[in-house]
């Protein structure tokens, strides 16, 4: 498996934003891996880390968390799905991004 889809954007203002994120995991063969769990990990002043299952299409579109930091750096620190091994060197999108705050 590998992430082919990382990207994210703020909602809401300076004070308290959401992370909106959307992430994409395929096979090595680049099919939909269906229900993956992905861990996404945040630092900022709450740092934190929330676990999702992905849809039967591979993929997760989600808001949360209220952020007061001007800017967050999120990365996905492990995907699993029996029968697949999650392999960070075919990522097609880096597995680290940086939010800003609206």
């Amino acid at each position: 498996m590998f992430l082919r889809k990382f990207e994210g954007d703020s909602h809401g203002d300076d004070d308290a934003w959401e992370a909106h994120i959307k992430v994409e995991i395929r096979d090595v063969e680049d099919e939909q891996v269906r229900y993956p769990l992905v861990t996404i990990s945040w630092g900022g002043s709450s740092p934190g880390s929330r676990g999702f299952e992905a849809d039967k299409d591979g993929k997760i579109d989600v808001k949360f968390g209220e952020f007061s930091d001007t800017e967050i750096t999120f990365r996905v620190t492990s995907v699993s799905r029996e029968g697949f091994a999650y392999q960070p060197g075919l990522n097609q999108d880096p597995s680290s991004i940086v939010i800003e705050g609206d």
